[in-house]
């Protein structure tokens, strides 16, 4: 009986730790939440700037990515958690951009300088 919890609690810590690990790692790596639509993370890179966290908490939620969770109730922490929350927002809204660069074709009459 004794071993079944223990080995239940041996397995939730090695749960435990694995995510925290996980969430240092994107911390480290500068992983911020892009995926999803542009709107969406333009959104939310706006959110973190005003409403510190809120943004990476949103997106973590949307994108199913706990860790993103957690890190965006960190950033809620005052002071450090703003500063944090402003500049991984910006990163957020430069990364998405980007992104869309690579993909974005304007339209024709944006190029040409031709009156209408």
């Amino acid at each position: 009986m004794y071993s079944n919890i223990s080995m239940t609690i041996s397995s939730i810590l090695l749960s435990v730790k694995t995510f925290l690990l996980s969430t240092i790692d994107r911390i480290k790596t500068f992983t911020v939440p892009t995926s999803g639509k542009f709107n969406i993370v333009i959104l939310c890179g706006a959110l973190n700037i005003f409403l510190f966290g809120v943004g990476t908490l949103v997106m973590g939620v949307l994108n199913e990515v706990y860790e993103d969770v957690l890190i965006g109730v960190c950033q809620m922490i005052p002071i450090v958690g703003w500063l944090w929350s402003i500049v991984w927002g910006i990163s957020m809204i430069t990364q998405k951009m980007n992104e869309n660069n690579d993909t974005y074709q304007p339209s024709r009459s944006l190029i040409t300088s031709e009156e209408p």
